[in-house]
């Protein structure tokens, strides 16, 4: 895994009433959500660069409005479920 660091303005953490810690945090979720959302990375990445489990992931996801299930048409759905 590789490190990247951001720079943001001291004032930033003080407007947004919260710490290095947690902004990191939520920035790291943003970064994981926007991955995800693009279609280009999987879950399994996405939580790794969340930094968090796999169910909390679908969770955040669930909370914007991010469905895990990407089917074009409900006979897509159909014929995953009658694989599964």
């Amino acid at each position: 895994m590789c490190n990247i660091m951001i720079k943001v303005p001291s004032e930033l953490l003080l407007n947004l009433h919260t710490n290095k810690e947690d902004f990191e945090s939520y920035a790291k979720l943003s970064i994981a959500v926007d991955l995800y959302k693009s279609g280009n990375v999987s879950l399994g990445y996405c939580t790794a660069v969340a930094g968090i489990e796999k169910r909390d992931f679908i969770k955040e996801l669930g909370k914007r409005n991010i469905s895990v299930f990407n089917f074009e048409s409900e006979e897509d759905l159909v014929e995953d479920v009658s694989n599964a």
